[in-house]
């Protein structure tokens, strides 16, 4: 479930993510174990890692599917590695029913 991998704060949700960069198969895909006792978002993007190229399409990607401004994502920790925790900024309970709207149509 995808409420599994978020949390909400005063600046908005905090979402765990396992990266995938340089992919065939682009896309956001499935709540997995992240490793360390808990649950990540499973995304896959085709940019490589290098120059923070798989970070932008990260976020062009989550952006695209949420229909949010990429202004509003913004990645907290992880910049470097494949587990990363990112900000959704704004009110947490709007953000909860779009996120929500989204995981059942999907």
């Amino acid at each position: 479930m995808l409420f599994d991998c978020l949390r909400q704060t005063k600046d908005g949700i905090e979402l765990r993510l396992i990266c995938a960069p340089s992919s065939r198969r682009v896309g956001i895909h499935n709540v997995v174990e992240d490793g360390h006792g808990g649950k990540a978002l499973k995304i896959s993007v085709s940019a490589p890692p290098e120059d923070g190229k798989a970070n932008k399409s990260v976020i062009e990607l989550l952006a695209k599917a949420w229909k949010l401004p990429k202004s509003r994502i913004s990645i907290l920790r992880g910049e470097a590695q494949k587990h990363k925790t990112i900000l959704l900024s704004g009110e947490a309970p709007e953000l909860m029913k779009k996120l929500g709207d989204w995981w059942r149509d999907e």
